[in-house]
């Protein structure tokens, strides 16, 4: 074990317990409302335009903007309702400690998938290629499983930034 573990150990530690103390139905609904608040904000903000712009006398770009942020925190806001009265409704049904332990599962899950995504970015573009040295990488007991977790999980978005970078950095 060295730095790189005991990081890892920490921060995998810190989605245990947060996950355990908010439960599963709202860490996946927290999960879930982000997602779909920056999709529905993509993709529906326009409806919010019209009738902002109906209603205030600001510049388009502004009134686009305030469209995009209102759509996505009432999506998030509205799932987050869901969760919380989801929750509500498990503690009745005396499913409290199910939640709160498949909760802090999810949590450490959670974790581990974005320190994979911060690892596989860090390593993709810091200029040595490597935040860490290969040498801490290999003592590292959790830095190598940690690492394959994005890739695995988020193949087609991977690909996607990799193409991207690759267009961004060949027009130089």
């Amino acid at each position: 074990m060295n730095v790189i573990d005991i990081i890892l150990i920490v921060l995998l530690t810190f989605g245990l317990i947060r996950g355990f103390i908010k439960g599963f139905i709202i860490e996946v609904a927290s999960l879930i409302a982000i997602i779909a608040g920056i999709y529905g904000a993509i993709y529906f903000s326009h409806l919010m335009v019209g009738w902002l712009a109906g209603n205030l006398d600001w510049q388009t770009d502004n009134i686009r903007l305030l469209a995009y942020a209102l759509t996505f925190l009432l999506i998030v806001i509205g799932i987050l309702i869901l969760g919380k009265l989801l929750t509500k409704f498990a503690n009745v049904l005396a499913l409290g400690i199910v939640n709160r332990i498949l909760g802090g599962i999810f949590g450490v899950v959670k974790v581990a998938l974005v320190c994979s995504t911060l690892i596989w970015f860090t390593n993709n573009w810091l200029e040595d290629d490597n935040f860490f040295t290969e040498e801490k990488q290999q003592q590292s007991v959790l830095y190598i499983p940690i690492k394959q977790i994005a890739p695995i999980v988020l193949p087609g978005i991977i690909e996607e930034v990799n193409q991207t970078t690759d267009k961004l950095f060949s027009a130089k």
